[in-house]
């Protein structure tokens, strides 16, 4: 009798212990899968992941951007790269701040925190066709509204590409056989005297 309960202690014993590793297990695969950027913890609550609340759908909404921005791996402009990641890591957290915040209030800060994701929404889609197109320098962000900074290097290396573009267009123009850049065209012999109205070879 007392082996047979001393088995099924043990049998106990065990199926606690798989049951607390398996739980540990889900939970860390569920913060993990909670993040908006891999790599980084994020401070949201792991119901988030399902539940259809507007703080809940916002978050998944900055998971789908991280998910978005970091893969593909970018080709060039690491940096601004770097720095759009973490403003998407910031904003998450000032989603969880808003969502806990008074419920007079809780609105008008979620309504701000949305206005972010959008305009990370738009930097994102605007890096990655510049990403694509062709690789540039870029520097650190001054601390300030990174955002706005963000968005107005950008608008920079857009330009930049744009003015190169044109430049390439018209050096291919200017290249091409029988264009004579900054002249009209020449008519009659290009070497040799030209007779004045009124005078005579010799």
């Amino acid at each position: 009798m007392g082996n047979a309960l001393t088995t099924l202690l043990w049998i106990m014993l065990v199926w606690l212990v798989l049951a607390a590793v398996a739980l540990t297990v889900a939970t860390i695969t569920l913060r993990r899968m909670n993040r908006v950027v891999p790599g980084v913890r994020s401070t949201a609550p792991v119901t988030w992941l399902v539940s259809p609340s507007r703080p809940a759908r916002m978050h998944r909404q900055l998971r789908s951007l991280g998910v978005w921005v970091t893969h593909p791996a970018p080709k060039s402009h690491h940096e601004l790269w770097a720095e759009l990641t973490g403003e998407i890591v910031a904003t998450d957290g000032q989603l969880v701040v808003a969502a806990r915040s008074n419920s007079r209030i809780r609105p008008a800060e979620l309504n701000t925190v949305a206005a972010r994701i959008s305009r990370l929404e738009d930097l994102a889609a605007r890096l990655r066709s510049l990403d694509q197109s062709r690789p540039g320098p870029s520097s650190p962000l001054p601390p300030s509204d990174a955002i706005e900074v963000l968005e107005h290097r950008l608008e920079n290396l857009e330009q930049a590409h744009h003015d190169l573009e044109d430049l390439e267009r018209r050096f291919a123009h200017d290249s091409q056989p029988g264009h004579n850049p900054g002249h009209g065209p020449v008519n009659g012999p290009v070497n040799g005297p030209v007779n004045e109205p009124g005078s005579t070879s010799a």
